[in-house]
């Protein structure tokens, strides 16, 4: 049963309620459309805090923050949008923050949403991440925004951000936890299409360190310039050697090549803090992964919102896949869920692309040629 309570009274009185969750936008965001004299019966006002469950499991915790009628010869609707708590850390900008070294990932976080006034818990579902060293800390710019300083440090240690129904923030390596519901299209999959898009991705990456105390200088031109990556290092190298002792920096760069694309296409990118050439090699190498991984997504659409057992349809989990007409059979990682409820039925639409998109695995999963649970074990939201 899909729920909607706003100020802890449920709220019935809607034409169509949605609920996106992704993994490449942080904060789940809810979106309800009711007609005028709906809203009349439940008068709903910004800042209200609104509650989604999908048979008792939290699927969306915020609040109210926009209310839009539409009015026209026939017609008199309301469009009502909100966002999770969790929305807060992508929209507030930071003053003075503090962290000391050796500190993990989940106090980066802590601080600060701490700092901003939040009560949400950290975990984490990321096994051996290392604590940043004091060469590692990058203070806060005056009024940086707040995920975005974030996300700076979980870039480095290659995690994301998640946010649960109830806002709190899970740090997680995207490689999605393997479900036992397989998706299977003319059994629980209604509809599909799938998508090819190498716009963004490119042959070369080349990830160009901030400066480490080393000697020379930042960012070297004959460094970039030289194209060979073992003769850059001897450059690198050579300018360590000739300055040893030098207080003044010298850039590191990692590279990871693209063999699909075309040799013209090279991007160029600054770690988010200073890494030497593993660090960086590492960082280009995730780069080239989201991106590989990313061109091809696969779209579905299922109805109801829960499989067998009332497991709610959730993203970053793995799922075996079986499209004939779109050839696809294999396992591959929802990245987003768009839940929907109204007057004419209850349905999810996926998003789902290759396993390895948020990993720094590149290697192609072995396919299964029978899923572990039939397709009809999916059912509709009562």
């Amino acid at each position: 049963m899909f729920t909607i309570q706003v100020n802890n009274q449920d709220f019935t009185q809607f034409t169509s309620a949605n609920v996106n969750v992704s993994m490449d936008n942080f904060g789940r965001t809810l979106t309800l459309t009711c007609t005028q004299d709906q809203l009349n019966a439940f008068p709903i006002k910004i800042k209200e805090k609104v509650t989604i469950k999908i048979d008792g499991v939290s699927l969306l915790t915020g609040f109210i923050e926009k209310i839009a009628p539409t009015v026209s010869e026939n017609d008199h609707t309301v469009g009502i949008t909100g966002r999770s708590v969790a929305a807060d850390l992508v929209d507030s900008t930071l003053n003075n923050i503090t962290l000391n070294a050796p500190i993990t990932m989940e106090d980066v976080v802590r601080t600060v949403i701490t700092s901003l006034g939040l009560t949400l818990t950290v975990t984490t579902n990321v096994v051996g991440l290392e604590p940043f060293n004091a060469t590692e800390i990058v203070k806060a710019k005056p009024a940086q925004n707040a995920f975005e300083f974030i996300e700076q440090y979980a870039r480095k240690r290659q995690v994301i951000l998640l946010d649960d129904g109830d806002g709190n923030i899970i740090l997680a390596n995207g490689s999605g936890i393997t479900s036992p519901y397989g998706l299977i299209l003319g059994q629980n999959i209604l509809s599909s299409n799938t998508s090819y898009d190498y716009s963004d991705r490119f042959y070369k990456y080349i990830v160009l360190s901030q400066a480490n105390p080393i000697g020379g200088q930042a960012i070297d031109a004959d460094i970039t310039a030289e194209p060979d990556l073992v003769k850059r290092q001897a450059i690198i190298k050579q300018k360590a050697e000739a300055n040893e002792g030098d207080e003044t920096t010298v850039a590191t760069q990692g590279e990871a090549i693209d063999a699909e694309i075309r040799p013209t296409r090279i991007l160029y990118l600054e770690a988010e803090n200073p890494s030497d050439l593993a660090e960086c090699t590492k960082r280009a190498q995730w780069e080239l992964n989201v991106r590989k991984a990313r061109s091809r997504s696969y779209n579905c659409s299922l109805q109801g919102h829960t499989f067998a057992q009332g497991v709610p349809v959730d993203y970053n989990k793995l799922h075996q896949i079986v499209d004939g007409v779109a050839g696809i059979n294999d396992i591959m990682l929802v990245s987003q869920v768009d839940y929907s409820e109204s007057t004419q039925g209850t349905g999810v639409a996926l998003t789902m692309v290759d396993r390895n998109s948020y990993s720094l695995q590149n290697e192609k999963p072995v396919k299964q040629a029978k899923t572990s649970t039939e397709g009809d074990d999916f059912i509709g939201a009562s």
